[in-house]
């Protein structure tokens, strides 16, 4: 008697692989470059795409990827934002105003805050030697009003390196404006992040130049009346 064979009517045991969500796999991709912020951003909100999509058809694959790439997205924009915060408190803000809250702390009677706006020698300075140079300061100028970062054509003493900057500044006291310049040291090898000013030197052809402290003179590219003469022309 033949064998009868019966058609089978159960489903195929191989199912077909789901159609991937071409927005989880942009998310994905785009959260993967966390030092580029504007990816990371676009990256994040390819994933709310994509899983507003695979919520409107579950048939899509790609979820996992799609939340990991919002996670990147998170952590990348969390990143790049305390580290813009940390750069304008200890750097940009001390760089364009200048150590006028040193000042003001020395002027105060606070020589040890005056002394920790200053890295050596500056810090180590005695207090007869901090003294000195806001009592010079105060009594040719009087009070300090303001202290502004310039333009100034006149070549720094230090230049623009990589660790530290000379910065030409403008302090305004209630004599009148008086031409200074800083150096701003960002990190040194030895400490790493620093984040204060080695030095300040103020210009005056008619009084004298002042440099703290003391120990950095040799530093300081002192500017010439020809070159003072030039600016002052340039500017008018």
């Amino acid at each position: 008697m033949p064998l009868v064979t019966e058609a089978s009517n159960k489903p195929e045991d191989k199912q077909q692989a789901a159609p991937m969500c071409g927005w989880a796999i942009g998310a994905f991709v785009c959260g993967l470059f966390v030092f580029c912020l504007p990816l990371c951003i676009f990256g994040g909100l390819l994933g709310l795409k994509a899983l507003s999509e695979i919520r409107l058809d579950p048939r899509l694959g790609g979820r996992r990827l799609a939340i990991f790439g919002i996670v990147l997205s998170v952590l990348a924009t969390l990143t790049w934002g305390s580290g813009a915060v940390w750069w304008q408190v200890n750097i940009r803000k001390p760089m364009i105003s200048g150590p006028i809250s040193a000042l003001q702390s020395g002027w105060d009677g606070d020589l040890d805050g005056f002394r920790e706006g200053f890295t050596d020698p500056g810090a180590l300075v005695s207090d007869a030697q901090a003294l000195k140079f806001l009592g010079e300061l105060s009594n040719r100028y009087g009070k300090l009003l303001s202290m502004r970062q310039i333009q100034d054509d006149r070549p720094s003493a230090t230049g623009y390196q990589m660790q530290s900057y000379g910065i030409p500044y403008e302090m305004e006291f209630e004599m009148g404006p008086i031409k200074a310049e800083g150096k701003f040291v960002i990190s040194s090898p030895g400490d790493g992040f620093v984040g204060r000013f080695q030095w300040l030197a103020i210009f005056d052809p008619e009084l004298g130049d002042l440099v703290f402290p003391v120990e950095a003179t040799s530093q300081v590219v002192i500017p010439s009346p020809a070159s003072e003469q030039s600016n002052s022309d340039d500017g008018n």
